[in-house]
């Protein structure tokens, strides 16, 4: 957007689209209500460009983290038992 700000979306199978913006780093802050049914992986780039995975489960955003203490997690996708596959550095 203007801002610099990531736009992300989340498209239902009713067709109900749902919009949350992708700040830097903390967790995505929701435009409109998150649905609680879904559950997804995404990403958000920092200032430096890294990226920083997050998982949406519950209406609720958590970070996800590799096993380093710095560098980059990146999912890729999310399979219907909520394994995630990705890449970390």
């Amino acid at each position: 957007d203007a801002a610099g700000a990531v736009q992300a979306f989340l498209l239902d199978e009713t067709g109900t689209f749902t919009t949350f913006e992708l700040p830097p780093v903390s967790p995505p802050r929701a435009t409109s209500p998150l649905p609680t049914d879904i559950t997804l992986a995404t990403n958000s780039s920092d200032a430096k460009g890294l990226h920083h995975g997050f998982l949406l489960a519950g209406g609720r955003f958590t970070r996800l983290s590799g096993p380093t203490a710095f560098g980059e997690s990146v999912p890729n996708s999310i399979n219907e038992r909520r394994q995630i596959v990705g890449v970390y550095e």
